[in-house]
Order: structure tokens, then C-alpha cells, then sequence
């Protein structure tokens, strides 16, 4: 009797934050590829048990660094799809989100790609934002009105504008920008190129941040601000940027010193749409310890839920209906595979 008051004493104090409830609908057990520590890079420090993107019929997309796996709701393997290259289908390095739109999902690899699927993950297409593969690296996008919206430096190649925020048509050609990054980087003492954007488009109104600051700017689909909120949060640690350090630091390691900068502090990651609010994937202490947990505001940057994660598991992705934390039970090192063990969640 007294073990089952105990757990039930952990139960709630796991799976009750802030007001909310965390329930789990159900517990799927995946076995998937691991990541290549080799080709992913730096990256992999950030890794955890699996990247979930749900699809349109709630299939679970596992993503990894060129390819991704699919699974049907119940946790049965479907496909592999993707390989490393520049063919058709194809993923030049590392995925690092998908939108789903208008019944197809658009992948973002590196730097500027984005590769088109169909819903039973046949390749349609691919394109480059803002032209070629030499254009400014994109950090995040979504669609709105047959338009893209992205964070992207756009400084590199066009009109020498340090604008943040990018319009472009379904074809990838530029139609506006907005938001001058200098202005972010004058305010939080950041190098130019750390204050990587995220982008969202919820009522139809543009949602932007950066991933080092906890600081969100609302706009209109023109660029005009609506509004802005930093969000004081005592558990974010702020990267360590010191201007002479950096410099002497780049003199002796190269860009290693840059990297050092970049994994410094806290880091949200990913915005994610869940029912009417915004989910912010957010990793703390990302080179001593990664632990993956989330945020959500409302569409008025109203804090909903402060830093959450379930005890034992990482924040893994989510949906319009679910939440995703998921675990590490076992390693096949030989195989380059490992059981992961996903909860399906949704927030009361």
C-alpha cells in the first residue's frame, strides 16, 4: 500500500506542472536507426532518444541526420526514406525540421534546401530559398497564404540588408524582407551571425525569435510589430560572448571558437504548433548535460507553461493533438540501432 501511495505521489509530481496536466495516451516502443556521430558533427551533443514529427494520418516520423523513418501510429515500422547526396529525394547534411502544408511536407536541410514529399513520403521536388545553394542559411520557415516566411540572414548576397525575416513566393523567389538583424545584435551584445531565428505563423500573424534570448517579437504579414516580450526566466543561462575573448579564442582554435560561443547557454530549438498556443522546444544546458523540455505561450506571447519535462524522458516533438517525450531502453551498437520508448501526451 505504501509503494502504491509513493508512486502515486511521483505520478503527480511528474506529469502536473504549472497548473497543467501532462497525460500520457499512450506508450509506443520504436526500434530506430542511431545517429552517426561521425557525419552529424557538433550537432550530435544536442541529439536525443528521437526526433518525432507527426504525420497527416499520425503515422511517426523519426528524423535523423539524411534520412528519416516512418512508423504507424501503433509504433510498426513502415520505411526508410532519404540517403545522404544531391539526388532526388536526397539530404545534403542534416534535416532540421518539416512543415506539413497543403497535403505535402517540406523538409529543411542544409543550408537553404527544402525538399518536397507527398503524404505516403514520395520526393515531389526540391528548391533553394532565395535561389542557390550559395544564398543565406536558413534557420527556420513556415506558410502562410501560398507564401513562405523565413529567418534567414539575408545579409550574405542580397543589397548587403541585415534583414531577419524573409518573404518568399511557393517558388522560392524573394518577395520581401523585413526586421533588421543589427538591431538584435546591438541590444544583446551577440556576434551577427549567433542570433539564429525561429519563425511561426500563428492567426496570421508572424511569430519571431531567437534561439539564444528569450525574447519574442510579433508582426503582420508586412513587417509592421505588433508587440515584443523578454520573457525574465531565472533558469536560462545566456551565452558567454565576450568580444576580445572571442577574438583571441578565434586566433588559437579557428572556428571552434565560435562553437563554443554557440553551445554556451540555453537554446530553443523549434516552435511547434499545439492546439491554439506555440510549443518552444528548449534545451538546457546543452554541452554539459542536454535536457530537452518545452515552453508554451499563447498567440498574445502569454506564458501558458514555463521550462517542462517529464521525469526520465526528453521532449521529442509535437503535434496539434499530441506531445512527444521519448528514452532510450537499449543500444544494438553492432546493428547502429537502439529502442527507444515514446510517450503519446497531451496537456490538460
Amino acid at each position: 500500500m505504501k509503494k502504491i501511495l509513493l508512486l502515486l505521489v511521483y505520478l503527480l509530481f511528474v506529469f502536473i506542472s504549472f497548473g497543467k496536466e501532462i497525460k500520457i495516451v499512450s506508450k509506443l516502443i520504436l526500434n530506430i536507426t542511431d545517429f552517426d556521430k561521425k557525419s552529424s558533427g557538433k550537432i550530435i551533443n544536442l541529439e536525443y532518444p528521437a526526433r518525432i514529427v507527426e504525420g497527416y494520418n499520425e503515422e511517426i516520423m523519426v528524423l535523423n541526420d539524411t534520412f528519416f523513418e516512418v512508423f504507424n501510429n501503433k509504433g510498426n515500422y513502415l520505411k526508410k526514406v532519404g540517403n545522404r547526396g544531391q539526388g532526388p529525394g536526397d539530404f545534403v547534411a542534416y534535416i532540421k525540421d518539416v512543415i506539413k502544408y497543403n497535403s505535402n511536407y517540406y523538409f529543411q536541410d542544409y543550408p537553404n534546401k527544402i525538399s518536397v514529399f507527398d503524404k505516403k513520403f514520395v520526393f515531389v521536388k526540391s528548391f533553394f530559398l532565395g535561389g542557390g545553394k550559395t544564398s543565406p542559411f536558413l534557420y527556420s520557415f513556415d506558410f502562410d497564404d501560398k507564401y513562405i516566411y523565413a529567418a534567414q540572414y539575408y545579409a550574405k548576397v542580397y543589397n548587403k540588408s541585415y534583414d531577419s525575416v524573409v518573404k518568399y513566393d511557393e517558388g522560392g523567389r524573394i518577395v520581401s524582407h523585413f526586421f533588421d538583424r543589427k538591431n538584435i545584435m546591438e541590444i544583446y551584445k551577440l556576434p551577427l551571425s549567433l542570433p539564429e531565428g525561429l519563425i511561426k505563423i500563428m492567426n496570421g500573424r508572424i511569430i519571431f525569435s531567437i534561439s539564444r534570448y528569450p525574447v519574442y517579437w510579433i508582426f503582420d504579414k508586412k513587417g509592421k510589430l505588433i508587440r515584443n516580450k523578454f520573457f525574465n526566466f531565472k533558469w536560462w543561462r545566456y551565452p558567454f560572448y565576450d568580444k576580445k575573448e572571442y577574438e583571441k579564442e578565434k586566433k588559437r582554435i579557428g572556428e571552434r571558437a565560435f562553437t563554443k560561443v554557440l553551445f554556451s547557454g540555453t537554446i530553443a530549438t523549434n516552435f511547434t504548433l499545439y492546439g491554439d498556443n506555440l510549443i518552444v522546444h528548449i534545451i538546457r544546458n546543452p554541452y554539459d548535460n542536454p535536457q530537452h523540455g518545452f515552453i508554451m505561450i499563447d498567440k498574445n506571447l502569454n506564458l501558458i507553461m514555463d521550462w517542462t519535462q517529464v521525469k526520465g524522458y526528453q521532449y521529442s516533438g509535437a503535434s496539434k493533438n499530441y506531445i512527444y517525450f521519448s528514452k532510450v531502453l537499449r543500444y544494438y551498437n553492432k546493428k547502429n540501432r537502439k529502442e527507444v520508448e515514446v510517450l503519446r501526451c497531451v496537456i490538460k
